[in-house]
C-alpha cells in the first residue's frame, strides 16, 4: 500500500516517526512521510527504503513585521488581533502547503503524526477516498497546551482552533494509536470513541548486551565502587529533577549524571546552583546519539520521574524507560500512572523475576534515604540482568513495531 505520513519537524531527529515508517516500508508498503524544511537539510532523502519530503512552511516575509510586533508592548493596539490572525494564518497555510504537495498523488493512508498536521491529513484522505490514521504522540488538551500556567489571549485561542481540528477529526480517523495504555483509554473517554486507540510504546531498538566504562573514565573520573545513576532527556519542567538534586546531596557515596538538551535556562541555572557544593553531581552536554548510548550502558541505574504538571506528563509512559532497560539499567521512577502502568505490565509478563522498576516514596523527605538504602541492598548485577531481559522479550521496539504493521494490513486488507 501506498502510505504518506505528515509531520511538522524536519523528520531526521523523529525516532518515533523514523521507527514507524521504516517498519512499513520493510514490510512492503511504499512509504513518504512529509516534514518541514530547515537550512541543513535536503528537499529529497531516502532513509532506509522510505522517502522523505520537506516543505518551506514559514515565509520570509512578514517575518520582521512579526518581530517588531511580538516585541512592542501589550497595549498597542491590535496587537493581540495581529498576533493570533497570524498564527492562525500560519496553521491554514501550512495545511494548504501540504495537501498542495500530495493534490495529484494516490496516497492509500494519511498519517498524521500530533494534532498540528490532523486536519490536512483529513482533507487528503477525503478528497482520495483513503484513510486516515491519527497517532497522537501526547495527550493534547487545553491543560497540556497551558501546563496550569496562564496564557495570553492569542495562544489560548490558537490552542483552541487546534482542540477543535482534533475533536472534528479524530472521529474521522480509521485508526488512532497513542503511546501507551492510559493515553489510550484517557482519549477514548476525551473524544467519545468507540475503539480504544492502539498503544505504540516508544520502545528503544534492542542493541546486543554491552557494559561500558565511559561514563568514569571520560567524564566523571572515580572509583567503580560508586554506583552511577543517570538521567538522559530534557532539563525543563516536569522531569523530576529538583528531587534528583536534592536525592544526589543525600547520598554522597553515589554519583548522579545529568546529560540532556537545556529547554528552561532558568530550571537548568537553579539546578546547578543547588548542586554547587555537590561533587558528586554531573551535567554533561548533549551529545549525538551513539555516544549517548555509550554514556547510557556506562551507568548503573536510569533516573525518569515525570510530575504530574499535566495529565500528559501524569498518565505517559517515558521513551526513557525502555532506553535504560534496552541498556540493561534498573529504573527509579516515581508514582504516576505512566510509571506504574509500566511496572504493572513488568511484573504481569514476568512474574518470576525481581521487578527493576524502583518506585520513590510520594513523600519527598523520604526519598534521599529509599534510594540509598535500595541501591545498597539491592543485586546490581541481577536486577540489570531482569532489565536487558524484559527488553529483549517484550519492550524493543522490533515487537512493538509490529503492532503497527498488523494494524495498518486490518485496515486495508480485513475490510
Amino acid at each position: 500500500m501506498k502510505i504518506c505520513m505528515l509531520l511538522d519537524n524536519p523528520i531526521t531527529n523523529d525516532p518515533r516517526v523514523k521507527a514507524e515508517s521504516s517498519a512499513l516500508a520493510a514490510a512492503g508498503n511504499d512509504v513518504t512521510v512529509i516534514g518541514t524544511r530547515v537550512a541543513d537539510k535536503s528537499e529529497y532523502e531516502e532513509w532506509e527504503g522510505v522517502k522523505f519530503e520537506r516543505i518551506k512552511v514559514k515565509p520570509n516575509k512578514f517575518q520582521k513585521l512579526l518581530n517588531i510586533i511580538k516585541s512592542s508592548p501589550s497595549f498597542i493596539k491590535g496587537k493581540n488581533k495581529f498576533l493570533l490572525t497570524y498564527k492562525i494564518n500560519m496553521l491554514k497555510r501550512q495545511d494548504k502547503l501540504y495537501i498542495k504537495r500530495v493534490a495529484d498523488r494516490k496516497f492509500d493512508v494519511f498519517h498524521s503524526n500530533d494534532v498540528f498536521l490532523l486536519k490536512a491529513a483529513g482533507v487528503c484522505a477525503e478528497r482520495c477516498g483513503a484513510k486516515l490514521v491519527y497517532d497522537s504522540h501526547e495527550f493534547f488538551t487545553m491543560e497540556y497546551f497551558t501546563k496550569k500556567k496562564k496564557v495570553s489571549y492569542v495562544s489560548e485561542k490558537y490552542y483552541e482552533e487546534l482542540l477543535r481540528r482534533q475533536a472534528e477529526y479524530i472521529k474521522k480517523a480509521d485508526l488512532v494509536i497513542t503511546t501507551s495504555d492510559c493515553f489510550a483509554k484517557e482519549l477514548q473517554k476525551y473524544a467519545s470513541l468507540d475503539k480504544t486507540p492502539l498503544t505504540l510504546y516508544n520502545t528503544a531498538k534492542l542493541r546486543e548486551r554491552i557494559k561500558l566504562n565511559v561514563l568514569r573514565e571520560k567524564y566523571l573520573h572515580t572509583s567503580e565502587e560508586r554506583p552511577i545513576v543517570l538521567y538522559q532527556g530534557g532539563i525543563g519542567l516536569g522531569r523530576g529533577l529538583s528531587q534528583f538534586i536534592k536525592i544526589a546531596k543525600g547520598n554522597p557515596g553515589i554519583d548522579f549524571v545529568i546529560i540532556g538538551p537545556v529547554s528552561n535556562a532558568e530550571l537548568y541555572q537553579e539546578l546547578k546552583n543547588e548542586s554547587e557544593n555537590s561533587e558528586n553531581i554531573y551535567f554533561l552536554k548533549s551529545v549525538p546519539y551513539e555516544e549517548l548510548w555509550q554514556i547510557t550502558a556506562s551507568a548503573d541505574f536510569g533516573y525518569s520521574n515525570l510530575e504530574p504538571i499535566n495529565i500528559s506528563y501524569e498518565i505517559a509512559v517515558g521513551n526513557k524507560f525502555f532506553e535504560y532497560l534496552s541498556a540493561g539499567l534498573p529504573i527509579i521512577t516515581g508514582n504516576s500512572k505512566g510509571s506504574c502502568e509500566l511496572r504493572n505490565k513488568i511484573a504481569e509478563h514476568f512474574d518470576d523475576i525481581e521487578n527493576p522498576m524502583f518506585l520513590l516514596p510520594k513523600d519527598e523527605s523520604q526519598m534521599q534515604k529509599s534510594v540509598g538504602d535500595f541501591i545498597a541492598e539491592c543485586d546490581i548485577h541481577k536486577l540489570s540482568d531482569n532489565a536487558y531481559e524484559i527488553a529483549k522479550k517484550y519492550f524493543n521496539q522490533s515487537i512493538e513495531l509490529k503492532k503497527v504493521v498488523d494494524a495498518y494490513n486490518g485496515l486495508i486488507y480485513n475490510e
